[in-house]
C-alpha cells in the first residue's frame, strides 16, 4: 500500500485513517429501505472519497453505510460523519471494501 504522504491527494484535515469498530451490524439503527426512493440498500462497509468545501479531499477505509443502487446515494450514520469532521464534504466516490469482499470469500471457501 502506498506511503500516505506520496498521495497526490492531500488534506489538511485529521486523517480518517481512525479505526472505526467493526461491529455485527455495520449500520445499527438504519432502514434497508433508500429514504429517497424506497428501493433495497445495500448495507455494508465503503472505501469513499468526500471532496470537501476547500477542494480537498478525504479518503475513508472501511465506513459502514447503506448504498442505493438506483439512486446512487450512501447513506451514513450523521453522529459517524461528524466524528470524521466529514460535515462540509460531498461524497464523490464509494466502492464496497475489500476487507468485506475478502471476508466473503473466506466464507465461501469453508
Amino acid at each position: 500500500m502506498p506511503d500516505a504522504a506520496a498521495s497526490p491527494v492531500r488534506s489538511s484535515r485529521r486523517s480518517a485513517r481512525t479505526p472505526i469498530p467493526m461491529e455485527t451490524d455495520p449500520m445499527p439503527g438504519l432502514s434497508d429501505h433508500c429514504p429517497g426512493c424506497g428501493r433495497h440498500l445495500v448495507i455494508s462497509r465503503f472505501d469513499t472519497t468526500f471532496r470537501m468545501s476547500d477542494a480537498s479531499e478525504q479518503l475513508c477505509f472501511a465506513v459502514p453505510g447503506g448504498l442505493c443502487k438506483d439512486c446512487h446515494q450512501l447513506y451514513l450514520d450523521p453522529e459517524l460523519v461528524d466524528r470524521l469532521d466529514l460535515g462540509d464534504g460531498r461524497c464523490v466516490f464509494a466502492i464496497e471494501s475489500d476487507v468485506v469482499l475478502q471476508e466473503r470469500a473466506g466464507s465461501w471457501a469453508d
